[in-house]
């Protein structure tokens, strides 16, 4: 598999790697959302502190918009520029 891998892969490198990067940057965000949303509800609902929870919660919009459609769609796209027949 890495013969296969490192043969037909090669021409590929650089877009492979960006996939990589972008999968594993959307992983650490979703992973990530949970404990902010813990905190919203430990830190700001029983504690009452509507400032605090809009200032999490602006927070996790901006942890979701790279870990949603945005990095998807990047990849995706470029993805589809692809030649299937190799380069």
């Amino acid at each position: 598999m890495i013969r296969l891998l490192s043969r037909f892969g090669w021409p590929y490198r650089r877009l492979l790697a960006v996939v990589l990067v972008l999968v594993t940057v959307q992983a650490l965000t979703n992973l990530y959302l949970p404990n902010l949303n813990a905190d919203i509800i430990n830190n700001g609902v029983l504690k009452g502190d509507t400032n605090y929870i809009v200032r999490i919660g602006a927070l996790m919009l901006f942890v979701t918009l790279p870990a949603g459609p945005v990095l998807d769609r990047i990849g995706l796209l470029r993805l589809a520029d692809l030649d299937v027949d190799g380069p």
